[in-house]
């Protein structure tokens, strides 16, 4: 029987569509000289490379113990006959999870043929998940290895797709599993994004609170706040707080190329003073950081949300850089030097960045930075543009927060004595 290729797709972050986060583990095998095809929803991926898997070096398919047979099915299981191996659960749902938080995983592969089965490879695809390693584990009939698997969520809300790759031999059918979650702040835009696209530039943004806690909105777009209604307007000028407010966005005054991806509420609430409102325009998906093809890294989040940050007073956080090389193929890395990190600085008037330091994961690099607001800064929400460089190309993310005015200096000491 022909080794057989199990894929899992690539990991992005897709910003057209609204929350939900899901992970895809597939197993896709070729299947057996019967001809038989696979169900459409379980259509093979391309492997990301001309190159068929193989074996690792003395670790052909072993052969079968005599006399041993296939374990029973339990019920309920989701296993297709004639699947050699089995995800368990099939489906895992976290609920509400948190920006930057870490989420375990956890499946179970069950072998459930009556041969045993070698896992060539597993590994994530998706930067954002780490798991650990079952390259060469030998899995005989009723045997099991463990995914153990952390998910990192995004720092904003909006829709995350991640994939695993796992080769291994002996298959002739595929099993799916996945993993849902809801990113969610206490505050969010319903929907989470505004849609410009086609020359629409004015909409309506609805903002509520989820969690129910009132609040009054202090700036939207970096303005003064424009309501959806009369009765809004009245409302806003009483001073009353309310769990959802609808305002006005205008991006007709904005040249098409200055049309940032986020949209900023910021509201009077310390636990959630920035909300992030997608921005769907023709510049704002594919075509947004169009140097990332040359100089062969993106980052992992092109906004930071820093909260209340103090002017004068240095905010500290870190931003992930990951290997980005569409055009010379997914099986030739980039030079070692796109990770090596220059410098960085923010080239408008909010304030001023460094360096602190870097750590280095394989494909990925997180920069830990400092970012400190100047006093010109205060009292407003910032959208502070910040360029990392390195030996293969420059590139921007941006840092938004609501800064508050430094603190008063303490008054002079009075009085003499002796």
């Amino acid at each position: 029987m022909n080794p057989a290729l199990v894929v899992v797709a690539c990991c992005k972050r897709l910003w057209t569509s609204p929350m939900p986060l899901t992970i895809t583990i597939a197993l896709v095998a070729s299947l057996s000289a019967t001809n038989t095809s696979l169900p459409g929803d379980l259509a093979q991926v391309a492997p990301p490379s001309n190159q068929r898997p193989t074996a690792p070096a003395g670790r052909g398919a072993p052969t079968p113990p005599a006399g041993r047979s296939a374990p029973p099915i339990p019920a309920g299981s989701t296993a297709r006959a004639g699947a050699p191996l089995r995800i368990e659960p099939p489906q895992i749902l976290l609920g509400a999870v948190a920006p930057r938080s870490q989420n375990p995983i956890k499946f179970t592969i069950r072998n459930v043929s009556s041969k045993p089965v070698t896992i060539i490879e597993a590994k994530a695809s998706c930067k954002c998940t780490t798991m650990n390693s079952l390259d060469g584990t030998v899995l005989e009939p009723g045997g099991t290895a463990v995914i153990d698997a952390t998910m990192d969520a995004p720092s904003l809300p909006g829709e995350k797709d991640a994939h695993i790759y796992i080769t291994y031999d002996e298959a002739e059918r595929a099993v799916v599993a996945s993993v849902r979650a809801v990113v969610r702040m206490e505050v969010e835009a319903d929907p989470p994004f505004v849609d410009i696209r086609g020359g629409k530039l004015q909409t309506i943004v609805k903002v509520k609170a989820f969690d129910g806690k009132p609040f009054r909105v202090v700036s939207a777009g970096g303005e003064k706040p424009r309501y959806g209604s009369t009765e809004q307007i009245a409302a806003a000028r009483k001073g009353e707080a309310r769990t959802e407010w609808q305002m006005m966005a205008d991006f007709g005054s904005i040249p098409s190329d200055r049309i940032m991806q986020y949209w900023i509420v910021e509201i009077d609430r310390d636990d959630c003073p920035i909300v992030p409102v997608q921005v769907r325009h023709e510049l704002t998906g594919v075509k947004w950081d169009e140097a990332r093809n040359t100089r062969q890294w993106m980052f992992g989040d092109s906004l930071v949300n820093a909260g209340r940050i103090r002017a004068n007073e240095p905010y500290e956080g870190t931003i992930e850089i990951t290997e980005y090389s569409p055009e010379r193929g997914a099986s030739t890395p980039p030079p070692p030097t796109w990770s090596q990190v220059l410098s960085i600085r923010c080239v408008g008037p909010e304030g001023s960045a460094e360096m602190l330091g870097t750590d280095s994961h394989g494909s990925k690099v997180v920069l830990r930075y400092r970012f400190t607001p100047n006093e010109k800064s205060a009292g407003r929400c910032i959208y502070a543009p910040i360029e990392v460089t390195t030996p293969t190309g420059t590139g921007r993310f941006y840092l938004t927060a609501s800064v508050a005015a430094p603190p008063s200096a303490p008054p002079a000491p009075t009085g003499g004595g002796t």
